[in-house]
């Protein structure tokens, strides 16, 4: 048996409402110029290798509606995964780079990504300690359901009901969100 789904369009809406919501919220994202957005495209490019300008000014210059904002290389293969799996799905990217389309800036390099990614450590565990709070909502939990996954910078965490959710991955999440949240308490 084979099972197509759409991928028209491959974040779950709810849960990406819920997601810009939470982070959203004031003291959560830190850092001079450090704003959630939550329009635009995100066109995922095949990584490790980044951009050349010229393929940066290509994606930015189609007509795609809302514009390409983000060129990405870790939403694909796990966008279609979820997607298939019948799992919300949601992506935060957090900018390491303008990538080579920018004129003010140099080439990416190494450094320069490494340099941001650090400085988006800090935000990245508050986001995902907010989103899980909006997600612990129960207006929230009626419209995206008790299965959903978050993923941010490429790292992905799903968290599924109580009795999926496995030993070992739980004493994976515990140091980042303690007791409360890993082992449902209050």
């Amino acid at each position: 048996m084979v099972g197509h789904v759409s991928m028209a369009d491959p974040f779950d809406a709810p849960l990406s409402k819920a997601v810009h919501d939470a982070i959203s919220r004031p003291g959560v994202l830190e850092g001079e110029d450090v704003t959630a957005h939550s329009a635009g495209t995100v066109i995922c490019i095949e990584g490790p290798q980044f951009s050349t300008r010229s393929e940066s000014l290509l994606y930015r210059s189609l007509p795609t509606q809302p514009p390409i904002s983000v060129i990405n290389m870790s939403a694909v293969p796990e966008c279609k995964l979820f997607r298939e799996a019948e799992i919300a799905y949601a992506l935060v990217c957090m900018s390491t780079d303008y990538d080579s389309w920018h004129s003010t800036n140099e080439g990416v390099s190494v450094e320069m990504v490494m340099g941001h990614m650090v400085a988006n450590g800090a935000n990245a565990k508050r986001a995902v300690a907010a989103v899980l709070e909006e997600l612990s909502k129960e207006d929230v939990k009626g419209v995206v359901g008790e299965r959903w996954t978050m993923a941010s910078r490429g790292g992905v965490m799903g968290l599924h009901k109580r009795d999926g959710r496995g030993a070992e991955a739980v004493g994976r999440l515990r140091w980042l969100f303690g007791e409360k949240w890993v082992d449902g308490g209050e």
